[in-house]
């Protein structure tokens, strides 16, 4: 008889969100979640705030990735990643 001892690993993955009003106010505090996986490749995906910030003069639209990009991300929407190690 051959006695074998199995291994895995047992990591947590953590997806952060964090919003910035570019030069308004009210952003939502940061999305976060963490997966626990002994995978090498995890896809998750996080619920988006539905907080609105304001900022004088402007209608919000969206979130973008970048400053001056264009609109990627609705309030409420989703964000996927895949983790990997």
């Amino acid at each position: 008889m051959a006695v074998t001892t199995n291994y895995y690993y047992q990591g947590t993955y953590t997806l952060t969100v964090n919003y910035n009003a570019n030069g308004g106010s009210a952003a939502p505090a940061s999305t976060v979640k963490q997966v626990k996986s002994s995978s090498s490749s995890v896809k998750d995906t996080a619920t988006l705030s539905d907080t609105i910030p304001e900022r004088s003069g402007y209608t919000f639209l969206g979130w973008a990735t970048e400053a001056d990009g264009s609109v990627a991300y609705q309030p409420s929407g989703s964000v996927s990643h895949t983790f990997s190690r």
